[in-house]
Parts: structure tokens; C-alpha cells; sequence
């Protein structure tokens, strides 16, 4: 066999060889990008291209500095002078502040024959689905030790609570209607079922419940946490008003309807605690598309009362952050339980001294 065709077999076998690694490196899901050691990006593949918000054009043959300053990932271009070509490191930003996107840039060198470096190999994985997992299972952990807590706490404080109301009974008993005593031991037993009443409540809110889900109307659900609301207001005989503005659809999902009239009546409880005297909440039902494909049902919670402070605002779903005096802190962190349960989420913006609005977002 001759050298040409020797040096023609080899140049065919290389060639198939390079089809073979760019078709691998093609149908990986993370993006991949080959810099060679001038610094210019030599290939790239589609989900890299995507990634970026670039053509490939636009990539190529240019400097990874270059292509990241302009790509819709706003990196840094400082990020690309930090990474180690030489020894290959493994480095994690946050990207995007406006969504959270979270990558992990990976370099390694790739080596020649001569074992030396010939070009860089850059892979980005999107990980921000793995850091939402992570987190939802440590809120899920924390959530189960608050219950055991809540739980222990709450058996320690009703028996003898039991037992003062039952000897407050018995001496009520031996009082007469007209005895000076019996009012301050009535108004006594009273502030012991109130008491009962509260860790009772906080017993509810921190235990987690099955979900029991069945095609519900929304329309509905909200409606009767309305109506509950609403007598709580005739009861105080408060001036706050509070409209409903359901939707024309009656939106029926798949919902665990007790739960879900809980987290709105939750919410409006809360907006009424937010007005001094005089005000207005609305509860509104709409849709909301995500993504531009996924339909979502949107309840709308809204109030022109106190407002909430940037700095409150990112702890309000936290267990136990309470603003109120009296407040467990329980209330909201259900609240945004029950809607991941249901694979939704709950959102608020709010400004001092103009109000609060809460949405309720749920797959529909």
C-alpha cells in the first residue's frame, strides 16, 4: 500500500472520527464550546448557541470574552479571566439576577498526542432546577422539624391547660348569677379557650396534610373564602370593603379545595390586618400564560393598606417571621406550601404606606 493512500485513509478515518465526536457533543444537553489556545471559540453546539441568545456566527472565531459581554446571560466578562485553562476548574454565578438562572461553567484541557494542551473544552449545565430541588427539600426538612416541634410544644401546653379549665368550670359552678366572682372567672375561661383556640390554629398550619385533589371550580373556592372574609368584617363591624372579581371561566382544576380556600382566606385575613380603618381589597381571578406555552390560573389578592418593607419582604414566607405583635409567623409559609403541593407558587410586590398584592398562581 502506498503513503497517498495510507495519508488518504487516515485523513478519511479523522474526518469520520471528528463527525462522530461533533455529533456526541451535539446531542449533549449541556452547552459546549472548544476555545483554542489563541482564545478564539472554534466550535460550538446548539444548546450553547441557545444558552447565549446568539447565532452561531456571532461565536465563532470570537474571543470567549467577546461572546459573553454580549450574550443574554450577562456574565461578567471578568468570569472568562478567572477561569483556569491550564489546570481546568469548575465555577458557579449567578447570571441572570432578573430569573435566578443559575450555571456552572466547567474548563478542562484537551491534550494532543504529546500530551500537551491543544485547545480548552467549556461546558455550562444549567442548574438551576437542581439548586430549586435542593432548597425545597431543605424547606420540606424544616417544615417536618417545625411540626415535630409545634407538635411537642402544643401537648406540653394543653393538658394543664385541660386541667385550669376544668377547675375553672367547677368554681364558676359553685358561684351564684349574682356573684361579684363570676364575671373575672368567666372572662378567665374565656382567655383559656382562646389560648386552646391559638395552638389549635398553630397546630393546623404547621401540620402537613395529604392532598386530596379533584376537579374543583376556582371560581368557587374563592368565592367562599370571600363570603367568610366578609362576615369576619360584618362581625367587627368594620369599613373595609372587600370586592370579588371572579372570571367569566369558573377555571375548574385539579385542586385540594380545602387547602386552596385556606391559602386565599389566609391572604385576606391578612390584607384586613394591614388596614388601620378604612380601606379596600380586591380578590381577582384571571389567567396568565408562562413560558408562552403553560396556562396558569391567577388569584389576585390586593389591598391599599400599610404595605410591607423591602426589607420584610424577602422573609415574610419564612416560618415564624412574623410583623405582628401577636403573629405566629405560620400563616404566609403555609400559604406557599400549599401552592407548591399543587406545583404553583405564590408572589407579592408591595409598597409602604400604598399596599400589598398577592398572587396566587396555580397550573391550569
Amino acid at each position: 500500500m502506498d503513503q497517498s493512500h495510507i495519508k488518504l485513509n487516515l485523513v478519511k478515518t479523522l474526518s469520520e472520527s471528528r463527525l462522530v465526536i461533533e455529533k456526541i457533543i451535539e446531542a449533549m444537553e449541556d452547552g459546549v464550546c472548544v476555545q483554542n489556545l489563541e482564545g478564539k471559540i472554534t466550535h460550538v453546539n446548539s444548546v450553547f448557541v441557545k444558552m447565549l441568545g446568539l447565532t452561531e456566527k456571532q461565536i465563532i472565531d470570537k474571543t470567549c470574552v467577546e461572546v459573553f459581554a454580549q450574550s443574554n446571560l450577562a456574565i461578567v466578562p471578568e468570569l472568562c479571566s478567572s477561569l483556569d485553562f491550564q489546570n481546568g476548574k469548575e465555577k458557579e454565578e449567578i447570571f441572570n439576577q432578573n430569573t435566578g438562572q443559575r450555571l456552572r461553567i466547567r474548563v478542562s484541557p484537551i491534550y494532543d498526542y504529546f500530551d500537551k494542551a491543544s485547545s480548552y473544552l467549556i461546558v455550562i449545565r444549567d442548574i438551576t432546577d437542581v439548586i430549586q430541588r435542593e432548597r425545597e427539600m431543605a424547606r420540606a426538612e424544616q417544615l417536618a422539624l417545625i411540626g415535630e416541634l409545634v407538635a411537642g410544644l402544643a401537648h406540653e401546653i394543653r393538658n394543664p391547660l385541660a386541667g385550669i379549665q376544668g377547675a375553672m368550670d367547677i368554681l364558676i359552678e359553685r358561684r351564684g348569677k349574682n356573684d361579684s366572682d363570676r364575671p373575672v372567672l368567666e372572662n378567665a375561661r374565656q382567655e383559656v379557650w382562646r389560648i386552646d383556640a391559638a395552638i389549635r390554629s398553630l397546630l393546623e398550619r404547621s401540620r402537613l396534610r395529604a392532598m386530596k385533589l379533584a376537579p374543583t371550580s376556582l371560581a368557587k373556592v374563592a368565592k367562599a373564602a370571600v363570603i367568610l372574609a366578609q362576615d369576619q368584617v360584618a362581625a367587627k363591624m368594620s369599613t373595609i370593603q372587600i370586592t370579588y372579581l371572579p372570571s367569566l371561566d369558573p377555571m375548574v382544576i385539579p385542586i385540594d379545595a380545602p387547602q386552596i380556600e385556606d391559602a386565599i382566606l389566609n391572604l385576606i385575613l391578612n390584607a384586613i390586618e394591614a388596614i388601620d380603618q378604612k380601606g379596600q381589597i380586591t380578590v381577582k381571578l384571571s389567567h396568565n400564560t408562562k413560558d408562552g406555552f403553560h396556562q396558569e390560573a391567577v388569584v389576585e389578592v390586593k389591598d391599599n393598606g400599610k404595605g410591607i418593607s423591602s426589607e420584610h419582604l424577602t422573609k415574610i414566607f419564612n416560618p415564624f417571621f412574623s410583623t405582628k405583635p401577636y403573629g405566629t409567623g405560620l400563616g404566609l409559609a403555609a400559604v406557599r406550601r400549599i401552592l407548591r403541593a399543587h406545583k404553583g407558587r405564590v408572589e407579592v410586590d408591595s409598597l409602604v404606606g400604598k399596599g400589598s398584592t398577592f398572587r396566587l398562581y396555580l397550573p391550569y
